[in-house]
């Protein structure tokens, strides 16, 4: 048998085109705008420059005072409560020093703490002297209009006191996410 060979011929119309597929899922939200307008820091200045701050009598769980106003986006943080009121549901850094001024004794028990609510969520015990500056650090989620305090108990058998300068003895945080 032979074979014989031919040449191919003009290509034939277009098709008609496919359906679309359907749409992927949607991304991520991206970060929200009002992260940069939650950050706070305030001091325990008592009138600014050097001098006697707040007093803590033995045994007393006290608030912590911090009347200077350094930042305070949406006025968030209290003088009047010394309390910071969340003002959006989020992941916090929360930073809180206190210096005293004034010497403690030796092995002298100390708790500061930082409040939610009335209830502790992070606390630093330990047995200081001399003038200790102590600081307390939490990261945690907190929802829109809790109340975060700072307290301090300081356990020896007088009355102490804290700085008269906010670079010393100061509350700060901002929200992360």
């Amino acid at each position: 048998a032979i074979m014989s060979c031919s040449k191919d011929g003009e290509p034939g119309a277009s098709g008609t085109n496919g359906t679309n597929g359907t749409n992927g899922t949607n991304g991520t939200n991206g970060i929200d705008a009002s992260i940069a307008n939650t950050g706070f820091s305030v001091g325990g200045g008592f009138g600014g420059g050097a001098g006697t701050g707040q007093f803590f009598s033995s045994g007393l769980n006290t608030k912590v005072q911090f009347p200077d106003i350094m930042t305070n986006v949406q006025n968030a943080f209290s003088v009047t409560t010394n309390e910071l009121t969340i003002p959006t549901s989020g992941f916090y850094h929360l930073t809180a020093t206190v210096t005293f001024g004034s010497i403690i004794p030796n092995d002298t028990p100390i708790i500061l703490s930082l409040d939610q609510n009335a209830s502790i969520i992070r606390f630093i015990r330990g047995r200081y002297s001399n003038l200790p500056s102590i600081t307390i650090t939490a990261n945690v989620f907190l929802n829109a209009n809790d109340k975060i305090t700072v307290y301090l108990v300081q356990n020896s058998v007088a009355t102490h006191y804290l700085t008269n300068n906010s670079q010393n003895t100061n509350f700060s945080g901002y929200r992360v996410y």
